[in-house]
């Protein structure tokens, strides 16, 4: 029976954490006007010791340096689970974007990203990419972003590291904001990625984040996350589902 229970807690880390292998960045910008430095640093790990032993360890960074004409924006996630003698998760990613204003509605983007993921079967992956960004609103109750660029990515499988893959992709994303008033947001980021040698070959990331306060301080959260992969690494799922609720206190 402890066992049982043992599984399902894993379960439940996994489907939180195993956000898959595209990185919305999108969700993690700061919006302000104001210049300077900006971020927050987490850490958080649990341990649980019966007939068998689960612990979980997981880290966040997040900087941005905001200037006049150009952001600069770093992300770091680390997530580690292991219970009954084997690893459940064991995966992380470190990302780095530069944003430079060409005008009021246009920026340009370039980014290097590096990450793991085990359950993915991704033993290294490197990405390099660049191209525009357009604002397309930015009203006080509704604003809207898309973007494009090329990217080239190298990758590495985990369990047979012989497995090489190095091609060009598309990147393309569209995002937008919902105020509701003084009740909350709805968010919403879709990417997708095809690769230019086959189009057979694409990724598609659609994340839905709502927000709606209930008192003064307190608010009521819920994400949806949709990954599809048509050409997973070896043994890992096309199809990855997360949804979680929670409630958040704001102070």
């Amino acid at each position: 029976m402890v066992k049982r229970y043992l599984c399902i807690i894993i379960s439940i880390f996994i489907a939180i954490y195993a956000s898959g292998q595209i990185i919305n960045t999108e969700s993690s910008r700061i919006r302000t006007d104001t210049t300077g430095w900006f971020g927050t640093v987490s850490a958080a790990s649990s341990y649980l010791l019966n007939d068998n032993t689960l612990f979980s360890f997981d880290a966040n960074i997040h900087v941005e340096h905001k200037g006049k004409k150009q952001l600069w924006l770093f992300l770091s996630n680390y997530h580690f689970a292991r219970g009954t003698g084997v690893n459940f998760a064991d995966e992380g990613y470190l990302h780095l974007r530069n944003n430079i204003a060409v005008t009021k509605m246009l920026k340009w983007e370039g980014f290097v990203q590096i990450q793991k993921n085990s359950i993915q079967n991704i033993g290294d992956r490197l990405l390099v990419g660049t191209g525009p960004r357009f604002k397309l609103s930015d009203h006080k109750y509704f604003r809207m972003y898309v973007g494009t660029s090329v990217m080239w990515e190298s990758e590495t499988e985990r369990t047979d590291r012989t497995i090489q893959t190095n091609l060009l992709r598309s990147s393309n994303y569209v995002s937008f904001t919902v105020v509701l008033g003084n009740k909350g947001t709805l968010e919403n980021t879709t990417y997708f990625q095809p690769s230019f040698g086959s189009f057979g070959d694409r990724r598609l990331l659609t994340d839905w984040r709502l927000r709606i306060k209930l008192f003064k301080k307190f608010s009521f959260t819920a994400l949806l996350t949709y990954l599809y992969d048509s050409q997973p690494a070896t043994g890992a799922n096309r199809n990855i589902l997360r949804q979680v609720n929670g409630v958040s206190y704001t102070f």
